[in-house]
């Protein structure tokens, strides 16, 4: 198949709407409302008391699978004794009269029937001694699911009703909901909380794919749902692990910014805006500030692909070099674009006052959206150059190559016009920005569609680096 009729044509590639990985923030009681569905799972194919039924899906990871498996079982006993509770399938225990006294034997105090609180263990204790022991479990110790009997070498887990039947602190009984919650969000793989230090929601994945992680939180926070760190879509958590052991600022800035000078005159340059398409104002010399190559057919110059200086030898440093320069100059140009956009924002609100037609809300949606565009494209060539350096030589890696170099020059383009002056007619200028920010976005799915597409058939293999 030729590359250029490939990357032309997007339909044929479209993801469907079914494949797309779906996230949802939720709230602290939808993740109680999902807990009690997997205790009903449990309870709709076995009956047994729904305060067992948690403790065997608590010991289990919240797995109803394994569950149920494991207690119809020929051997549920042992698991029933790992997990800590009596076999709910015996007969109970028969109970003391209500008016037989009973020692605690926290306190040594005497108490009726009805003071006292005990377990399947048949061990029981004052009801003010369970809340001073129960109090300390979760305040001071930060427990919740396994809560053992106060006995001296008894195992047996203190179950959900004793606990809601002892305690009567609101602040005690919120603390053990809040861990019994983040055990479930921690032990459920299709869950995570938001990292955001502000925020309380979780996110829920409905559909999960092992290279379609990012997402998105209702508080705006945007994250890997696998590893909780930034966005690094497509590059696997473990690549990006490894990657980022030498991603640091002090490097990047060092490859990048140490000795520039214009390639023709040798001017010294400082790059102070995020378009990689520089012009040395001494010489008038334009050029790339990546490769160093001319920028007259920079598309077509391949300054995205590694060239290896000496076939002969395995020059691992200077090919990470080329890859961690491409990837470390998208990302301060992210950083330079980012800020731009609050003088751009006060640009505007100044021509407005000049009683010019920015005022019109359409024309300034249209604009930030383009902003966007340009910070999601800078975004995903920077995870690209990591992609490309871990991934083996491939005939795909080739029209990868062609993909990546184009979705390059639409950025630098979209980049580039938002550098000139707001001085030029808006109609003008707002069209310019139009056309070059659909392009440029048609240019990132191109990208994306053809990445899956390899992930989906199996066309990537990856170096350890």
């Amino acid at each position: 198949m030729d590359s250029q009729e490939y990357i032309d044509d997007d339909s044929d590639h479209e993801i469907s709407v079914s494949e797309q990985p779906q996230f949802k923030s939720i709230t602290s009681e939808e993740i109680i409302k999902l807990m009690n569905q997997s205790i009903l799972g449990v309870n709709s194919v076995v009956e047994m008391p729904a305060t067992t039924a948690r403790i065997l899906l608590s010991h289990t990871k919240w797995d109803v699978r394994e569950v149920l498996d494991r207690i119809t079982d020929d051997n549920c006993d042992k698991f029933f004794e790992k997990a800590h509770v009596q076999n709910p399938f015996e007969s109970p225990k028969m109970k003391r009269k209500s008016n037989t006294e009973h020692t605690c034997t926290i306190c040594f105090m005497d108490f009726q029937q009805n003071e006292i609180v005990g377990l399947s263990c048949d061990h029981e204790y004052c009801k003010e001694c369970w809340s001073h022991y129960l109090t300390s479990k979760i305040m001071d110790d930060g427990h919740s699911e396994f809560i053992c009997c106060p006995e001296y070498k008894c195992q047996i887990v203190v179950d959900d009703g004793t606990i809601m039947e002892v305690l009567t602190d609101s602040r005690v009984l919120q603390k053990y909901e809040h861990l019994m919650t983040n055990s479930f969000v921690e032990h459920t793989y299709t869950l995570r909380w938001c990292p955001s230090a502000q925020c309380s929601l979780a996110i829920k994945a409905e559909c999960l794919l092992d290279y379609r992680q990012n997402c998105e939180c209702k508080c705006g926070k945007r994250f890997c749902f696998s590893c909780g760190e930034e966005p690094h879509d497509p590059i696997p958590c473990d690549l990006m692990k490894c990657w980022s052991k030498n991603d640091n600022d002090e490097t990047i800035e060092y490859l990048i910014k140490h000795t520039k000078s214009c390639p023709k005159c040798f001017a010294l340059i400082e790059k102070n805006g995020g378009c990689n398409h520089m012009s040395c104002r001494k010489c008038k010399y334009e050029f790339c500030w990546l490769c160093f190559g001319p920028w007259s057919g920079h598309a077509v110059n391949n300054c995205n692909k590694y060239k290896d200086s000496n076939k002969n030898i395995t020059n691992d440093q200077n090919r990470w070099e080329h890859y961690f320069t491409r990837y470390g100059g998208h990302r301060k140009s992210l950083k330079i674009e980012m800020d731009m956009k609050e003088r751009i924002i006060c640009r505007m609100e100044h021509l407005q006052d000049m009683g010019k037609s920015w005022n019109d809300q359409f024309q300034v949606q249209s604009l930030m959206k383009a902003l966007d565009i340009l910070f999601e494209s800078r975004r995903q060539l920077m995870f690209t150059y990591i992609f490309a350096y871990f991934t083996k030589p491939h005939n795909q890696k080739n029209i990868f190559e062609v993909n990546q170099a184009d979705l390059e020059s639409a950025t630098e383009a979209l980049s580039n016009i938002f550098e000139s002056d707001l001085h030029l007619t808006t109609e003008r200028y707002l069209s310019d920005v139009q056309d070059k920010s659909c392009y440029c976005e048609a240019r990132m799915k191109t990208m994306q569609c053809h990445i899956y597409e390899g992930f989906d058939k199996n066309w990537w293999s990856f170096t350890s680096g």
